[in-house]
């Protein structure tokens, strides 16, 4: 099911709030004092709500910035110190468009043309106006601010100055931990220029327009996009420079016209390059008929055609190859610099389907050959960054692995959720909502831990890049470090508590709770971790994890202000649909509750729902559920979440059933 409905009825989100606006709130007022009326009503109770957000953790972990997150404003930042519980250090207003720590003893906020650097020891305050951007360069401790005259400025952990440069065009599009590239205009002449050190570095100068900077994903490569003009034409030009020994690279592209851009992936961790010329060709989006399986329906509905042609770019040899196929016309990168995944677009698409389902080949870029794959079920299809691995799940919904180097293929029986490899792609961890696996690639060996069996298991942190294109995902998906912390879930309690995972072994970093616990962020020098938690009836706290004790310690506690919130009342229901599955759903009480009375109740409908049960709810003008609980409740309503699961009678009998059975 694509979006939630309430009342049973599919309705528009805005018509939708509307009409409950008039229809429960109205009563024989008239309109403009009625919504006057429930308006300041609605804000009194938005004023004393705010839900919490854990923006930043300092290195060590001593200190967290948390965001105080008013639905009518979010200019608060709450500066906390892990010995101090209870105490704001410092607390941050207006400055809501980021904040990080240069050191364990200083932070820096910035939002609104504004920047402060603040030491946290001596509580001195520096302060920027006219800020355009602030970005951390956390690997080598020092932070750079763009301001509005375009001069960029560097400044050590300390707040110290270090330097400054003129006339900065362009950011690198991707900002990395250690690594970030500008682009300045000098005269007439353009310089890339590595500010990731004490000192400016330039690193290429041109006197054609620089259009992008990016670094890839393995920071091997730092691409630069000109704008070149040949015979009064404008067209793109590609120059690489490899950041492991600074050589400079120009692959000739001598094909490429004005009306294409490039894009390019990495192959094998940066050994190798697959480079896309890429144009949008105009399509009428008039037509009379649309045929749901048109693979290639929704050109018409974008207005145009992608299409590109493909390249492989090997810096070994500096050799540029470039692909020629009758048959398929998309191409994609794997963790092997010898092979490609290849299919033909639009073929495969189905909209009369829920799902996408393609044909995949392998192409050998040594021997021309192609090879089928397999179909792809969803067409979302898994690669480490280097590495011979692929996973998918075919039509069957069985998850399959590929040696993409010796066609070796392997099946798993288990339902997992996706696969994350290790950093150096010797591993596959299986995320599932029945247990945790590890997966050894040269040993072929799938390992379960008998202490997760029946859980939800899902890795906390993770590296993320998707390389695909119409209609397939292609996902890179890496483990952050080696010690991996696990959020595991048990679906019958939903109590959730968190596990380090390292060499084979589990330990607890958090006991069960039957509360809801959000957005963990460990040091990775201490193990210190600050997280968030919040039930239905209470709002949330923030809490720090030291690597050192055995329980956590409450920083920040919950908000007194929302005093109806421990009064509220919640119950869990289980049924059965007509396929005999167990299914749970959450109905909310009203406010003072008498059950002598009767009362209306409000249903929404929208898939599995009982994973809601220890979510704090806040009144809001934007309802990421379509109905506001608490407003609802507080006028007398019961609220009802049904779990929704589409059977073999179809969605609209499912769903129907799901939510009659037990009323």
């Amino acid at each position: 099911m694509s979006s939630p409905n309430t009342f049973c009825v599919s309705i528009n989100k805005n018509v939708a709030q509307l009409i409950f606006s008039l229809f429960f709130l109205c009563g024989s007022y008239p309109l403009k004092a009625s919504l006057k009326q429930f308006s300041d009503s609605l804000e009194a109770e938005m004023g004393k709500q705010f839900r919490l957000d854990i923006v930043a953790v300092s290195p060590k972990g001593n200190y967290a910035a948390v965001a105080k997150r008013h639905n009518l404003n979010s200019d608060t930042v709450m500066i906390v110190k892990a010995s101090t519980p209870g105490k704001v250090i410092k607390e941050i207003i207006g400055l809501r468009s980021g904040t990080f720590f240069p050191s364990e003893n200083s932070v820096v906020a910035f939002g609104n043309g504004k920047a402060e650097y603040i030491d946290l020891k001596t509580t001195i305050i520096k302060k920027f106006e006219n800020v355009k951007s602030v970005t951390e360069i956390s690997e080598k401790k020092i932070f750079i601010i763009l301001n509005t005259s375009k001069k960029l400025s560097a400044y050590n952990q300390n707040g110290n100055f270090l330097y400054d440069i003129l006339g900065v065009e362009k950011l690198s599009v991707t900002g990395e931990k250690g690594y970030f590239c500008i682009v300045k205009k000098k005269n007439n002449q353009y310089e890339v220029v590595d500010v990731s050190s004490t000192k400016p570095v330039t690193v290429y100068r041109t006197q054609n327009l620089i259009k992008r900077i990016e670094v890839s994903f393995s920071k091997t490569w730092l691409s630069v996009i000109e704008e070149v003009i040949e015979r009064e034409d404008t067209k793109e030009s590609l120059v690489l420079i490899n950041r492991l020994s600074d050589v400079l690279y120009r692959p000739q592209i001598e094909e490429i016209t004005k009306d294409q851009m490039i894009g390019l992936s990495e192959m094998a961790g940066g050994e190798g390059l697959l480079i896309s010329l890429n144009r949008k060709i105009q399509k009428d989006k008039k037509v009379e008929i649309w045929y749901g399986n048109d693979g290639n329906l929704i050109d018409t509905e974008l207005g145009f055609s992608p299409q590109s042609q493909y390249m492989v770019f090997d810096p070994s040899h500096n050799q540029i190859k470039k692909m020629h196929s009758d048959r398929f016309d998309t191409f994609y990168p794997t963790g092997n610099k010898r092979y490609l995944l290849a299919r033909k677009r639009g073929k495969g698409n189905n909209y009369t389907h829920g799902f996408t389902t393609l044909e995949l080949y392998l192409h050998d870029l040594h021997t021309g050959e192609y090879k089928f794959l397999d179909s792809i079920f969803s067409a979302k299809v898994f690669i480490p960054s280097k590495g011979n691995s692929l996973l998918y799940k075919n039509n069957s919904g069985k998850w399959h692995l590929i040696n993409i180097s010796n066609g070796q293929k392997r099946e798993f029986t288990q339902d997992f959720v996706q696969p994350i490899f290790s950093r150096i792609s010797d591993v596959i961890y299986f995320e599932g909502k029945t247990g945790f696996f590890v997966y050894d690639i040269k040993k072929n060996e799938l390992r379960s831990h008998s202490d997760l069996e029946g859980k939800d298991v899902r890795i906390t942190e993770r590296r993320y890049l998707n390389i695909g294109s119409s209609f397939m995902s292609l996902f890179i998906l890496e483990a952050e470090r080696k010690k991996i912390l696990l959020k595991v879930t048990d679906p019958k309690t939903i109590e959730t508590s968190y596990k380090w995972f390292y060499e084979g072994k589990l330990t607890n970093f958090i006991s069960p709770t039957s509360d809801y616990i959000d957005e963990l962020q460990c040091s990775s020098e201490t193990g210190n971790g600050w997280f968030l938690r919040e039930n239905y009836n209470r709002p949330m706290s923030a809490w720090v994890k030291s690597s050192g004790k055995s329980s956590p310690s409450e920083i920040i506690p919950p908000n007194k202000m929302d005093n109806s919130a421990a009064s509220l009342k919640q119950e869990i229901l289980e049924y059965k649909n007509s396929e005999g599955r167990v299914l749970k759903s959450i109905l909310y009480y009203p406010e003072n509750f008498n059950p002598k009375e009767k009362y209306p109740m409000i249903v929404r409908i929208y898939e599995e729902q009982n994973y809601l049960r220890n979510r704090y709810q806040t009144s809001s003008y934007e309802l990421p559920l379509e109905v506001d609980i608490r407003a609802m409740l507080k006028k007398g309503y019961f609220v009802y979440l049904p779990d929704i699961i589409i059977g073999k009678k179809g969605s609209g009998l499912s769903a129907l059933e799901c939510v009659c059975i037990l009323l």
